[in-house]
């Protein structure tokens, strides 16, 4: 039988203190059987897009679909930040993160610090941050389903 020592044990400690202060992705999911995964594709290509966000991953056949803002630099905290939605379809559901990215750069362009904010209906004011709600409710629109959060 293994026995640990002080120093494995206090890695241990450390690993489990940075797993458990990690982000848990919130991930909307919703029914959407009536739709082939290109129409899906390209109804929420257009939807991301109305709402000023780039394309950085497309793939129609295998159904994956990634888009961001441009970066927003803040010269009073040194951060930069970017929104993102991130979609997977498997089988006749869509899978769905949106999520807030903030960085630090040091003087050097080397990434200081990163967290990753997820996003679900009760973290974000329905009045506000259109990037988030109009994909949604597009979402649910396209899909004809309600969604449904699952934390990670």
């Amino acid at each position: 039988m293994a026995h640990l020592t002080r120093n494995s044990a206090a890695a241990l400690g450390i690993a489990v203190l940075f797993a458990a202060c990690a982000p848990r992705p919130i991930q909307l999911t919703t029914p959407c059987a009536s739709k082939s995964t290109k129409e899906i594709v390209a109804a929420l290509s257009a939807l991301v897009m109305a709402e000023g966000m780039q394309l950085t991953l497309v793939n129609d056949n295998i159904g994956i679909l990634q888009a961001s803002t441009a970066e927003s630099h803040s010269i009073w905290t040194g951060t930069s930040s970017t929104l993102q939605w991130i979609f997977t379809i498997k089988g006749d559901t869509v899978l769905a993160y949106a999520k807030a990215i903030d960085q630090s750069r040091n003087a050097f362009g080397a990434v200081t610090y990163t967290n990753e904010t997820y996003y679900s209906d009760s973290k974000l004011h329905p009045n506000s941050n259109s990037w988030y709600w109009n994909v949604r409710r597009g979402l649910e629109t396209l899909c004809g389903g309600k969604v449904e959060f699952v934390q990670k």
